[in-house]
């Protein structure tokens, strides 16, 4: 059917990782890299692209809405002249503030209820998820450190009772769904090429979520 025709929505040049709209789709943040000033989160309005507020950060990571409106992201950082550990930490517009300190975690994701967050955890060359509790910073393996099998990109589902991931093992990279004890309900996907981040429809019903599997990446969606 030929190139599908999208909306720029910035012009600036180098990198924009990461999109997601914020929960009243008002609004877009990403990861935003020109090679002229340091890496930053980037808030802009989703329909006109007009930036509404940005923060600097070290490297390019995901990030998450929160329902105030503010996101959640990690960042890189020396914690002494010998360590680089990832940390979580909570943006807005008027500031930040650290959620973590000396910790291995990116690709974070909160739930509906601003409770809990999943995350991937990085230890000795391999990674796992995990889910903490935002009131008690108690933190929770879903999955072992296995260094046949790594993690990226985990989303819940609206209701929060799912988690969709995408998992690297045995040479493949697919999305599977996950529920809240660590167990693979659904192998959504088992093709060639790399599939992952995924991103539920508003009613659960769908996943969305990039493949190559052609040669090209393109968005498909699976039923769940």
């Amino acid at each position: 059917e030929g190139l599908t025709q999208g909306q720029p929505l910035t012009t600036h040049r180098a990198y924009a990782l990461h999109p997601r709209f914020s929960r009243d789709g008002s609004a877009l943040a990403y990861a935003a890299n020109d090679q002229r000033r340091a890496a930053r989160v980037r808030v802009i309005e989703a329909a006109t692209g007009r930036e509404l507020w940005t923060r600097r950060q070290n490297d390019l990571s995901a990030v998450s809405w929160l329902a105030d409106g503010s996101l959640l992201t990690s960042d890189l950082e020396f914690t002494d002249r010998f360590r680089i550990h990832s940390d979580l930490h909570h943006l807005g517009p008027g500031g930040s503030g650290r959620l973590t300190r000396g910790a291995r975690l990116q690709d974070p994701d909160v739930d509906r209820d601003d409770r809990r967050i999943v995350a991937v955890e990085n230890s000795a060359g391999t990674n796992r998820l995990v889910v903490i509790d935002r009131a008690t910073g108690a933190t929770r393996a879903l999955t072992g450190f296995d260094e046949h099998v790594h993690w990226a990109a985990p989303r819940f589902s609206p209701d929060g009772s799912r988690i969709a991931a995408g998992r690297w093992a045995g040479g493949r990279f697919d999305v599977v769904v996950l529920d809240t004890t660590g167990t693979i309900v659904i192998q959504v996907t088992d093709e060639p090429g790399i599939s992952t981040a995924p991103a539920w429809s508003h009613d659960g019903h769908w996943l969305l979520f990039w493949s190559d599997r052609t040669g090209i990446p393109n968005i498909y969606a699976a039923e769940i």
